[in-house]
């Protein structure tokens, strides 16, 4: 902790340990350079990024200087798969199935259909390495800033599977229980932007990995259905992903197949 602490320039002496027995830990000297204010030219205070923030903002550096990306984006009517969703929640009490845990077991269902996606771009050896087991990594929003935990193996998981994993996942996250083997390995990452009440928008590659889909709130939209106007629960998705690893036909087939499979929802029950 003295080399922690001399590199960000705070004084160990100073910094309240929390630790058995007083002991100053890293999260202790973390605490104290985050409080610490630096006064900026303009007036304003300067905040040294730290732990998850930290790492999101080097990740994420990286993502945007290196990885080549596109975007694909469509609307699907998802009123079905809300329906589906009420059925699920009023026969199996143990299990809080919501509509995101759906679009999860979707889009392993996609990644079955599209592999290609399902991997990562090794920029050294300028290789795509694809994956048969697919690691989901999900974004969730905690208060020590945004984590994406991993559900390992999620096509061999059912939907009520997928979504006890996805409430374990996400209450481990906000407790900041998750062990560091749970916030790695990921080969295809579903970031959901409806959490924040917003219809959309374009996530950032999680590198390695080569693609990124982005669901947004669900809501009351005008639908055409049989040739007649009528509302119903729409969803906007949107699928980041690099070029690299695959081009517009696997991007815009795999986004046209997931609004598909959440448009009738049932077809992926059948492999539950």
């Amino acid at each position: 902790m003295r080399r922690l602490a001399a590199e960000l320039g705070i004084d160990v002496g100073s910094v309240t340990g929390t630790g058995p027995g007083g002991i100053v830990t890293r999260a202790d000297i973390e605490r104290a350079e985050g409080e610490r204010q630096t006064a900026a030219p303009d007036g304003g205070t300067r905040h040294r990024l730290l732990g998850i923030d930290r790492v999101a903002a080097e990740r994420l550096t990286r993502s945007h200087r290196e990885i080549p990306t596109a975007i694909a984006w469509l609307s699907a009517d998802a009123t079905t798969l809300l329906e589906l969703r009420a059925e699920l929640n009023a026969s199996q009490g143990d299990v809080r199935v919501t509509p995101f845990a759906i679009v999860l077991r979707v889009c392993v269902v996609a990644l079955r259909r599209f592999p290609r996606l399902n991997a990562h771009f090794d920029a050294e050896a300028n290789e795509i390495v694809n994956f048969d087991a697919i690691h989901l990594g999900v974004a969730v929003q905690t208060e020590r800033g945004l984590v994406v935990p991993v559900i390992r193996d999620a096509q061999q998981m059912p939907t009520l599977g997928l979504a006890a994993e996805l409430e374990r996942i996400a209450a481990a996250a906000r407790d900041g229980r998750l062990a560091q083997s749970e916030l790695s390995g990921s080969t295809f990452t579903v970031s959901n932007f409806g959490a924040f009440g917003v219809d959309g928008g374009t996530a950032i590659i999680n590198p390695p990995e080569a693609a990124i889909l982005g669901v947004g709130q669900i809501v009351d939209r005008p639908w055409v259905v049989g040739g007649e106007v009528m509302p119903r629960k729409v969803v906007e998705l949107s699928l980041v992903f690099d070029h690299r690893v695959a081009d517009g036909a696997v991007a815009g087939g795999f986004v046209r197949h997931v609004a598909d499979l959440i448009e009738e929802p049932r077809i992926v029950m059948s492999d539950d």
